[in-house]
């Protein structure tokens, strides 16, 4: 149980966790609630949405600070036409509906030192998230 927790708190909380170091067992237990909460299949959805974020869209390297925002955006038009192949297809598609489930419970989460905000057009043909350090992008706007 234990080793199922960390993993899915790797992903699924990574900007809390960064913002957030767990300093007690109540930071814990409260982490252990918030996921408890979330139906299984709802946390398997945000699970594999923040490890194709943080693992294959680049947003790691804000949370770890080596740069201050990443964006990545998806465009269904491309899609129909059928200029993607099926791999980017299904990340689009896992994308979207975790995009989905995280609005539902995105008020659990404190994002302190970050923020996340997801965009679409009028008809979400495009779709997209952008994770921005504020402490570096302060950092960033002060030197200009």
């Amino acid at each position: 149980m234990r080793i199922i927790f960390w993993g899915i708190a790797t992903f699924l909380l990574m900007p809390y966790l960064a913002a957030q170091p767990l300093q007690s067992a109540t930071q814990q237990a409260h982490i252990r609630e918030i996921l408890l909460s979330i139906p299984d299949e709802d946390v398997k959805s945000l699970k594999t949405f923040f490890k194709n974020l943080f693992v294959y869209s680049g947003f790691a390297y804000t949370l770890l600070e080596a740069k201050p925002m990443v964006c990545v955006d998806y465009n269904l038009d491309v899609a129909i036409r059928g200029l993607l192949d099926k791999r980017t297809m299904s990340s689009m598609a896992l994308a979207y509906k975790g995009g989905q489930v995280w609005e539902k419970y995105k008020h659990l989460f404190r994002l302190h030192q970050f923020e996340f905000i997801d965009y679409a057009s009028d008809d979400f043909s495009i779709f997209g998230f952008i994770l921005f350090n504020k402490k570096i992008m302060r950092a960033y706007f002060e030197k200009k």
